[in-house]
């Protein structure tokens, strides 16, 4: 009974470092778009290749946090590959609406979309 206690809280922290690294790299993400637009008060634009790569490593950063649960309540490489695989599109869904937000034409329905989808993570 203590070894499936100590499962479930392993579990729950490995859910909170999944979300934490996921909204991190809805940070980076963000701020790598607001980086790469001509704002003058950021400074030049950020080159197209160095955005890319930004946003994919982020994507990938964030893909590998989604897997934590599962592998904190014992699944395998298989297992785990597949919950994460099933969860990123998910992720993208809520980076996409959460960029969406920003703009005032769509800010409270984006903003809710995006929250569903960050619970569906």
């Amino acid at each position: 009974m203590r070894r499936v206690w100590l499962q479930v809280a392993l579990a729950a922290l490995a859910g909170l470092g999944s979300l934490a690294v996921c909204s991190g790299a809805l940070v980076a993400i963000v701020l790598l778009v607001f980086a790469s637009g001509p704002f003058g008060w950021i400074g030049s634009s950020l080159d197209p290749t160095i955005l890319w790569f930004g946003v994919v490593a982020a994507m990938i950063f964030a893909g590998a946090g989604l897997s934590l649960p599962a592998l904190a309540l014992g699944a395998t490489g298989g297992h785990a590959l597949k919950t994460t695989l099933l969860s990123s599109p998910v992720f993208g869904t809520f980076v996409f609406f959460s960029i969406l937000s920003l703009d005032s034409r769509y800010g409270f329905v984006a903003a809710a979309i995006s929250l569903l989808g960050l619970v569906g993570t």
